[in-house]
């Protein structure tokens, strides 16, 4: 055996992740961010990896913007912004 390709294997598989981790979808996240706000319409999500991964949720209702955060792995949500909707 070639020993490049020994090397070249071992590195490989050391920088293969132990065990894949799955996140939920943005749609699911948006239903998720939706159970925290009745009523509430979906103007934008986006996907944040800053530490734990989450999903930005911005809701609109009642004349009111909404920001939910989503835990992107076990969708769990939480509001973090309310404030009257500027129109």
């Amino acid at each position: 055996m070639n020993p490049k390709h020994t090397i070249t294997a071992v590195l490989l598989s050391a920088a293969l992740p132990v065990s894949a981790v799955s996140y939920i979808t943005a749609e699911q996240a948006a239903a998720s961010a939706k159970t925290k706000v009745k009523n509430a319409e979906v103007r934008d999500v986006d996907f944040e990896r800053e530490g734990r991964p989450y999903y930005d949720v911005e809701l609109v209702a009642d004349g009111k913007k909404y920001g939910v955060r989503v835990d992107a792995q076990n969708g769990r949500a939480v509001i973090t912004d309310a404030e009257p909707q500027r129109k």
